[in-house]
């Protein structure tokens, strides 16, 4: 079954399939559960493992490892049999529980999450859409591919450590070509995922458009391996990069999804998976020039933490910020990347500019009385009166590290 929003349609309601079901095992079927049966017949039945509590196995008492409660095969058929697609424009607000099979955001479309769940096998954002998770919303998808759209996590959403409980759950995270991850300043577990692939379009004219995770000033513990196959010589084909977007008091903390910290087997197909933690090629945007703050404040500080002291990613600045007297960019440094303090900013050059300006002055006051005097001498007339040059006026500099004031403005005239 496939339900389409088009041309500014708005649609506030859930969508869920379900199947009949023998409750009692007598044979008969004489009642209905969400979703649908896991069995082979199923046209399109694919290789999912959206949860990894998805399909309980059978318990083996010859083997360690605990099959009940875990994914034992790949033919595991999650959701319903809606496939939702919403173009122009069109909106959906999300209201109890909502089980389908694709969720499609195309060309300006918004979907809202709000006091309510979202369960799709996969989600995909195109052409300016939106994705907003709000108060009480949760999402879960095996993959979320973000194209040039944005998936926003509200800061007031309520999320637990368990996969069930995060605001947005995705084994697969994909964000390209100007797309957006924003975590904001969420909550811990907020946002939990296997893989987020950061990666680049490049575009007929050369012009990167990256992909953007963007954690604002959040302290924010990145629990997935954070990958792009993109490098950082501008001579190779797969050029590009993933952007790390945050204010000067932000820090991401990136773990990858080994998993070898837990207690338990939630995810046991990570564990100990000696994957590197970040790979690929970043760079990393300071957005919050404010010009404010103190050289103790910047300088040095740690933006990103790397956990894993054998990953290969390489990280670079992708803007400089003014912050205080001076400005600012990343700088890789191992597993870390760091803020480094480069020149002095142009409000800060100006305020060291202003003393030696009235030297200047005074040379073009000297130049300019000099002037007068040599045509009051070889003048064909001149009919007396007086030069007068007089000084008034003000100026304030201060950008919290170096400060100037100084009156004065001149003025020429004949009387």
């Amino acid at each position: 079954m496939d339900v389409t929003l088009n041309n500014g349609s708005k649609w506030v309601g859930a969508a869920m399939s379900v199947h009949q079901v023998d409750s009692d095992g007598d044979g008969v079927y004489d009642s209905f559960a969400a979703g649908t049966d896991a069995t082979a017949t199923l046209i399109d039945i694919a290789a999912n493992s959206l949860w990894p509590s998805s399909t309980y196995g059978i318990d083996n008492n010859d083997t360690a490892y605990g099959e009940d409660g875990h994914v034992v095969g790949n033919e595991v058929y999650q959701s319903g049999l809606f496939n939702v697609t919403l173009n122009g424009g069109s909106q959906w607000d999300t209201t109890k529980t909502s089980l389908i099979d694709t969720l499609s955001i195309n060309s300006g479309s918004v979907v809202n999450v709000a006091d309510s769940d979202l369960v799709s096998d996969s989600i995909s954002l195109t052409g300016g859409a939106a994705l907003n998770i709000n108060e009480d919303g949760h999402v879960a998808t095996d993959e979320l591919t973000i194209n040039n759209s944005t998936v926003t996590i509200a800061d007031d959403v309520s999320a637990g450590w368990g996969v069930y409980d995060a605001a947005l759950y995705a084994n697969t995270i994909n964000v390209t070509n100007n797309g957006v991850l924003d975590v904001g300043n969420s909550t811990a577990y907020a946002l939990q995922a296997d893989t987020l692939n950061l990666t680049s379009y490049t575009d007929a004219n050369g012009n990167v458009n990256a992909g953007v995770f963007n954690v604002h000033s959040n302290s924010f513990v990145l629990d997935a391996d954070l990958t792009n196959d993109r490098t950082n010589d501008i001579t190779k084909s797969n050029y590009g990069y993933g952007v790390i977007a945050m204010n000067s008091d932000g820090h991401l903390t990136i773990n990858g999804n080994g998993d070898a910290w837990t207690g338990d087997q939630s995810e046991v197909d990570n564990a100990g998976d000696n994957v590197a933690a970040a790979t690929g090629n970043y760079k990393v945007r300071i957005d919050n020039a404010t010009g404010e703050g103190s050289v103790a404040d910047y300088k040095g500080k740690e933006l990103i933490y790397v956990n894993d002291k054998n990953s290969k990613a390489t990280f670079s600045a992708a803007n400089k910020a003014d912050l205080g007297a001076y400005t600012y960019q990343a700088q890789q440094e191992g597993n870390t990347v760091v803020m480094q303090q480069m020149e002095l900013t142009d409000y800060a050059n100006m305020a060291l500019s202003i003393p030696s300006a009235n030297t200047n002055i005074w040379n073009l006051e000297q130049d300019t009385v000099g002037t007068r005097l040599t045509n009051s001498r070889h003048g064909l007339a001149d009919n007396g009166g007086a030069w007068v040059s007089y000084f008034g006026g003000s100026f304030d500099g201060d950008n919290g590290t170096i400060n100037y004031d100084q009156d004065g403005e001149r003025h020429h005239g004949r009387c």
